[in-house]
């Protein structure tokens, strides 16, 4: 990632990254892209119509 890049997602949230952090801050954010990616799988489809609800 790009400084501009890591610049602009800080800048959404507010933050500013001194530049002695940046590295850091890019092992984070990649780091937890690999945990987040195993569990996108679970993420419902938008589009999918709702699962019908079991009324016993």
């Amino acid at each position: 990632m790009a400084d501009a890049e890591l610049d602009a997602m800080a800048k959404l949230v507010g933050l500013d990254i001194p530049a002695a952090f940046r590295d850091g801050v890019r092992h984070q954010l990649a780091l937890n892209a690999r945990l987040v990616a195993p569990l996108e799988r679970f993420t419902p489809d938008a589009d999918a119509a709702p699962a019908p609800v079991f009324e016993p």
